[in-house]
């Protein structure tokens, strides 16, 4: 997707720039509040790939520097959201 090359791009630029990353937080997410019956499978999908592989995709882009270098961090923040639920409502939110 374009987003995830976007950020391969940036740590690509942060690389060559001799800039070492060492905190990489993960805080990004969105949720989905609507009735189960009318959210499109669209919609699972962005939502899939901006809490889930966003994450993936960034970590696996800075976690094999940080191993080489014996430093670095990953901090991936989360929502309580996602341990919500209601009757015949659906709140997507996996961050």
């Amino acid at each position: 997707h374009v987003e995830l090359q976007g950020f391969f791009f940036f740590f690509v630029r942060c690389f060559f720039l001799c800039v070492l990353i060492d905190i990489l937080v993960n805080n990004a997410g969105r949720s989905q509040r609507a009735w189960w019956e009318s959210v499109a499978i669209e919609v699972d999908r962005e939502i899939l790939e901006l809490n889930v592989l966003s994450v993936l995709s960034l970590t696996r882009c800075v976690l094999p520097h940080m191993i080489e270098r014996k430093d670095g961090h990953v901090v991936t923040m989360s929502s309580i959201a996602g341990k919500v639920g209601m009757y015949k409502y659906v709140l997507i939110v996996v961050l």
